[in-house]
């Protein structure tokens, strides 16, 4: 074995490039971890740095504690047997400790909702991922948004997250993920990046999503829905900020907004309206300069 090799931060390198390549290589990293106790956690920090799914931190545990519920099916979930225990915590977090990049889409990764639900109670209160940076987040049904809660960290620094639908009949979904976004004011006060997707923009979430990102000082990225007049006046005097995008309200009349430099940082302005382009004009004619990429939409073209 070359010197080179045992100088760790070299080794380091070759992992993290390694991790980065083709699935072949990330075998080959998972039996370099297996093979020398001084290669080990180098290679295993590289292997779990990026997961684009949650599936494999649970199959980390012992095999008696999951299964695949109607396996054979192309619905099969994977499922937690039992309440995990202060060793399958530990087992866990060994892992989890490693991450870097989560992402989690409902549509491929095949958890089932009670598996969620019993990830959001971990034994300690010492962060599950302390040196997690970035989330992506598709799954909305209610029980993701406690695993969510512990996922979300004082180190994140982008997160991507959709919010369900608000039913009329039944608001329950919609009220845990307004109390997620409640909850993490303050705590996530490192985010760079956030990215809130609604499939129909709603009023009932704009206090929660405005609150969040009055919170933020180090934003420089913004893609959510509605906003409260307070959090756009955040916004415009945040020094990060470089891209935009939200919808506009049409129960604001923005003129005390009104100088020379609104929005005068951005290189990027998306405005939506739930309406009409006409909800956009009251906060356009306050902005004396667009930055140079912007897009205007509407649902209704009059």
């Amino acid at each position: 074995m070359h010197d080179c090799l045992l100088v760790i931060e070299i080794f380091r390198v070759i992992c993290e490039q390694l991790a980065s390549s083709s699935t072949e290589h990330h075998a080959a990293l998972s039996a370099v971890a297996r093979t020398c106790r001084v290669f080990k956690e180098p290679a295993l920090d590289a292997l779990w740095a990026e997961l684009d799914k949650l599936e494999p931190l649970i199959r980390c545990l012992p095999e008696a504690l999951w299964r695949w519920e109607l396996p054979d099916s192309p619905d099969r979930c994977l499922v937690i047997r039992r309440p995990l225990r202060a060793s399958d915590w530990d087992l866990f977090r060994y892992y989890s400790n490693r991450v870097r990049v989560l992402t989690h889409e409902h549509a491929s990764d095949r958890i089932a909702p009670n598996t969620l639900a019993l990830l959001g109670f971990p034994n300690r209160t010492a962060p599950l991922f302390p040196n997690l940076h970035r989330v992506c987040w598709t799954d909305n049904r209610s029980e993701a948004y406690p695993f969510l809660d512990v996922v979300c960290g004082s180190h994140l620094k982008e997160l991507s997250m959709n919010l369900p639908e608000i039913d009329t009949y039944s608001d329950a979904d919609s009220m845990i993920a307004r109390s997620f976004l409640h909850s993490i004011v303050g705590r996530c006060a490192t985010l760079k990046s956030l990215e809130i997707r609604e499939e129909d923009v709603n009023p009932d979430y704009e206090d929660a999503i405005s609150e969040v990102v009055s919170s933020l000082p180090k934003l420089e990225v913004l893609n959510c829905g509605l906003l409260e007049y307070g959090a756009i006046a955040h916004l415009d005097q945040l020094e990060s900020l470089r891209e935009l995008s939200f919808t506009v309200s049409p129960k604001y009349s923005y003129q005390d907004l009104h100088h020379p430099f609104l929005f005068g940082r951005l290189s990027y302005l998306g405005l939506a309206s739930a309406d009409s382009l006409g909800i956009i004009l009251p906060l356009l004619q306050y902005i004396p300069r667009l930055p140079p990429f912007f897009i205007f939409s509407a649902l209704r073209s009059t």
